[in-house]
């Protein structure tokens, strides 16, 4: 069976003895890793490689990507990328325009086990996680979207997010792996400060955060007690809120890093004067900031975002309590592309690739 290309960094592809014919001698990978991460190119016969690695490379590697892909756009230009898996199962990516570049939101697994229930993609359940290369996958197909489309999308992919579908901390080692695939300079060349992992507060995993490259830590918060939380987010009856401050001041961020905490506005349940006063004294040992976001429908569900004005001005009560925040917009939400929506449901236009 072939070994997907996606699933090796440049230090696996590569070893020095061209009679290793397990992989690349190091000149090679390196060659073949410019060609298809920086190149895009995966046709090997276009490659001019000697013919002993050409032939190993046809005969070994995969450089097979999604099968299956269906695009829909919203009206802010936000793409939303429909991937079908080898066993038939879909993931969504999401691609979001800013002034001058991209975010790519990428999916870390088919579902997700810890059913939020202002989540859509929780309401499925956790089906399996994805392979690195399913990973990595997602991040070529679309810079190479963006190649072959250049006349209508003129702005550069910088950004990668893992807040898609699933839970990145819940599927570490592929997370891992493919965070050092984006990093390597001789590939993708993404820059650790381009990189941010979303966590609902995985606490055994975030335990292992040194393992990781240096990349950006986010938390899904969205309660700042615990019994709010317990509510609306099942894992904080395993891991509360205490367990999870202690175990984010024992992380060691370097340079000006802080830790992002993303924060819902639910109108009613965590918008309410007592609330800035918990987060306040939750959150003021940590070096942070707070994303204030407002709440996304989906069908079924039950929640009403805060109005606009009421979550500017929960900002600004946050900020003269010392708390740096921000108020995220959304973008997106008309074909559920926006935080806390995606779950496989295209209910717009879909347009085949």
């Amino acid at each position: 069976m072939k070994q997907s290309f996606f699933n090796f960094t440049l230090e696996e592809l590569a070893t020095p003895s061209s009679k290793n014919r397990t992989s690349l001698p190091t000149f090679w990978a390196k060659e073949a890793f410019k060609k298809v991460y920086v190149d895009l190119n995966t046709n090997i016969k276009q490659w001019n490689f000697p013919t002993q690695w050409e032939t190993w490379l046809q005969e070994e590697v995969s450089f097979d990507l999604f099968k299956e892909v269906k695009i829909q756009q919203s009206n802010d230009q936000t793409t939303k990328f429909l991937f079908s898996l080898e066993d038939k199962k879909l993931i969504e990516t999401v691609l979001i325009p800013f002034r001058n570049h991209y975010s790519l939101c990428l999916s870390t697994q088919v579902g997700c086990a810890f059913g939020c229930t202002f989540c859509f993609t929780g309401k499925k359940g956790l089906l399996r996680n994805l392979k690195t290369p399913e990973i990595v996958g997602q991040v070529l197909f679309i810079k190479k979207w963006i190649s072959e489309n250049k006349k209508i999308m003129i702005k550069p992919l910088k950004n990668i997010m893992y807040m898609g579908q699933g839970e990145p901390l819940h599927n570490f080692e592929a997370v891992k792996k493919a965070s050092q695939i984006f990093l390597e300079p001789r590939g993708l060349n993404f820059a650790p400060r381009k990189i941010s992992l979303s966590t609902v507060g995985h606490i055994p995993a975030l335990k292992r955060w040194s393992e990781l490259p240096p990349i950006n830590l986010s938390v899904s918060l969205h309660a700042a007690t615990d019994e709010l939380r317990d509510r609306i987010m099942p894992i904080n009856k395993n891991y509360g809120l205490k367990g999870l401050v202690k175990t984010l001041k024992d992380i060691s961020f370097s340079g000006r890093k802080k830790i992002s905490f993303e924060y819902i506005m639910i109108q009613g349940q965590n918008d309410r004067e007592q609330d800035i006063h918990h987060l306040v004294e939750l959150l003021k040992d940590l070096p942070c900031q707070i994303n204030l976001i407002p709440t996304n429908s989906f069908p079924g569900s039950s929640f009403q975002s805060s109005p606009l004005t009421h979550i500017y001005e929960f900002k600004q009560r946050l900020v003269k309590q010392g708390l740096f925040t921000t108020v995220r917009k959304t973008k997106g939400d008309d074909i559920l592309a926006a935080c806390g929506q995606l779950n496989d449901s295209f209910n717009l236009s879909i347009a085949d690739i």
